[in-house]
C-alpha cells in the first residue's frame, strides 16, 4: 500500500487482509457446501468442479487466484483510497463495479483451466457472498474509524503555523491520527494558546501518560536544543520521532514545497537513479506500450474516421513539451479540440466546459482516448509510461520562476500517467502547479517500479470515473 492524497495506510492495509481472508474464505468454502447441497444432480449430469471446490489443498489455489483478481480490481476502482471510503455511495458503485469487471474475468479464467468442468451456480453463488462480506466488513470498519481509540496519538513538538497544518491534516476525512497537544517553543509563535497546550517540563512522563505513539518536530527554528535530551528519552521508550517534512511525505503522500530546503535533497534517502533501474524502467516502459497499442489498437482505428468527419482539422495534434533534462520534443495526442484554438503565443490551460473542444473531442478527453497516441512518444524514448506530466515550455518559464524547485521534476522522463494524476488531478492555475509539484517531488523521491505499478493500477480508476478531465 502506498498513499494516497491523505491518510495513514496502517488501517487500510489491515482492511486489505481481512476482505482477501474474506474472499478466498468464499471461494474456497462455498463451492463445498453448494456441492453438498446439488448433492449427485451436478455429478450425474457429468459436470464436476475441478479444483474450484471441497476441503483440499487443490482448492485453495482456485480461491487464491479469485482472491488476487477481485483485490487487484478492487483497488483499480479506488477502494483503498481515503477518499472513496468515506461516501457511502462512491463505497456502492466502486464496489459493484470491481465486481462487474472481475466477474466475467474469473469466469472465463476457470472456465479455460478448469476446461469447463464449473458449475455457473456454484460460481455466482461464491460471487454474491464475497460481494456481501466485504460491504459488511466496509461497514463496520467505517463504524470503527469513527472512534478515536483506533487512531495514532501524536504530540506536536511547536505552536506556529507548521503545528496548525498538522492540526489540518488531523481534521481531514481519513486521517489515522488525532494531536493529543502542542508544545510551544519559547519565542516562536503559538497559535494554540489554552488549546490543546502542553509544557515543555516531563516531556517521557506526559507521553506515558497520554499513551503517545509519535512526536513530530515542527519547530520553526530546527536549532532550538532546548528538548533535545528529553527527545532522547522518549526515544529510547519506542517512541516515534519524526520532523515534520518527513510526516507531512506519510500521512499526505506529497512534500510541502512551501517548508522545502535543500537539504532535503541530500540528506534524506530515496532519489535512487541507478543504470539498472533505468534499464528496468525503459524495458517496463517498451513491454508495456507495445501491449497497450496492440490493445488498444481497435479504437484507435475507430477513432480516426470519426475525427475526420468532425472536419475541424487534422487527426493528430501536435506540441511542444518539456521532457528529461528539459530537452523540447513533439507530444502527439488525437486532435479534441478545434483548430486555432489558442491565439498565437498565448497558451491557455484547459478549463472544465471548454468552448474549444469538439463533440468527439469531449468524448476522447473524457475517456482520455486522446492520450493513447502518446504510447508511440513512449517508444521513441521521449516519455515514460509513468512520470511527471510533460508541461508546454512557456509554462515552464513561468513556473520556474514562481515555484522554488520546479526545474527538478525534469530529472526524470515525462508521463502519460503520474502520482500527481492519480491523486490530484488536472492543473489549471498556479496553486494547482504547485500542488501537483509536491507530488511530483513525492514520486521522485521514492520511484520504485511497484510505485509505477500502483500509479498505473490507480489510473483505471482515474480513466473510469472520468476524474480531472476538461
Amino acid at each position: 500500500m502506498t498513499k494516497s492524497e491523505f491518510g495513514n495506510d496502517k488501517p487500510l492495509f489491515f482492511l486489505f487482509l481481512i476482505e482477501c481472508l474474506l474472499i478466498l474464505s468464499a471461494f474456497f468454502l462455498v463451492p463445498q457446501l453448494q456441492l453438498t447441497a446439488l448433492g449427485s444432480t451436478a455429478l450425474a449430469g457429468g459436470t464436476s468442479l475441478g479444483g474450484l471446490g471441497g476441503l483440499s489443498i487443490e482448492g485453495l489455489a482456485p480461491a487464491a487466484a479469485a482472491m488476487l483478481v477481485i483485490v487487484t480490481i478492487l483497488y483499480s476502482v479506488g477502494l483503498y483510497a481515503w477518499r472513496y471510503i468515506a461516501s457511502p455511495y462512491q463505497l456502492v458503485s466502486r464496489l459493484l463495479v470491481g465486481f462487474l469487471v472481475s466477474t466475467p474475468l474469473l469466469v472465463v479464467g476457470y472456465y479455460l483451466m478448469l476446461r469447463g468442468n464449473i458449475l455457473a451456480p456454484v460460481f455466482a453463488v461464491a460471487a454474491g457472498v464475497s460481494f456481501a462480506l466485504i460491504l459488511i466488513a466496509r461497514l463496520l470498519f467505517h463504524s470503527l474509524l469513527e472512534q478515536e481509540t483506533f487512531k495514532r496519538r501524536i504530540i506536536v513538538l511547536g505552536a506556529g503555523d507548521l503545528a496548525v497544518r498538522i492540526a489540518a491534516m488531523a481534521r481531514r476525512g481519513g486521517s489515522g491520527f488525532r494531536c493529543a497537544g502542542f508544545i510551544p517553543i519559547e519565542g516562536e509563535k503559538n497559535e494554540f494558546l489554552g488549546e490543546q497546550e502542553l509544557t515543555q517540563d516531563g516531556l517521557l512522563q506526559t507521553v506515558n501518560d497520554k499513551s503517545i505513539d509519535e512526536i513530530v518536530i515542527a519547530m520553526e527554528d530546527r536549532r532550538n536544543h532546548l528538548m533535545l535530551m528529553s527527545l532522547v528519552d522518549c526515544r529510547l521508550e519506542g517512541v516515534m520521532i519524526s520532523d515534520y517534512q518527513t510526516f507531512c511525505e506519510r500521512e499526505m503522500g506529497r512534500v510541502d514545497l512551501e517548508n522545502l530546503t535543500p537539504s532535503w535533497f541530500f540528506f534524506r534517502s530515496g532519489f535512487r537513479n541507478s543504470i539498472l533501474q533505468n534499464a528496468l524502467k525503459r524495458g517496463f516502459d517498451i513491454a508495456a506500450a507495445i501491449s497497450l497499442v496492440v490493445f488498444f489498437l481497435p479504437v484507435m482505428i475507430l477513432v480516426v474516421p470519426a475525427l475526420a468527419a468532425t472536419r475541424d482539422g487534422p487527426i493528430l495534434y501536435r506540441q511542444e513539451r518539456v521532457g528529461l533534462k528539459g530537452k523540447v520534443f513533439t507530444l502527439i495526442k488525437f486532435r479534441s479540440m478545434r483548430v486555432n484554438a489558442e491565439d498565437p503565443g498565448k497558451p491557455q490551460w484547459a478549463r472544465v466546459n471548454d468552448h474549444r473542444v469538439t463533440r468527439v473531442g469531449a468524448l476522447i478527453r473524457k475517456t482520455r482516448i486522446d492520450e493513447l497516441p502518446q504510447l508511440f512518444n513512449i517508444l521513441k524514448g521521449d516519455m515514460s509510461l509513468v512520470g511527471p506530466r510533460p508541461e508546454r515550455p512557456q509554462y515552464v518559464e513561468k513556473l520556474k520562476a514562481r515555484l522554488p524547485y520546479y526545474d527538478e521534476r525534469h530529472r526524470v522522463k515525462p508521463g502519460v500517467t503520474g502520482w500527481a494524476q492519480v491523486n490530484f488531478g488536472y492543473a489549471a492555475t498556479l496553486e494547482d502547479s504547485k500542488i501537483k509539484l509536491e507530488h511530483d517531488l513525492y514520486y521522485m523521491k521514492y520511484y520504485s517500479l511497484f510505485l509505477d505499478l500502483i500509479i498505473i493500477l490507480q489510473t483505471i480508476r482515474v480513466v473510469l470515473w472520468s476524474e480531472g478531465s476538461r
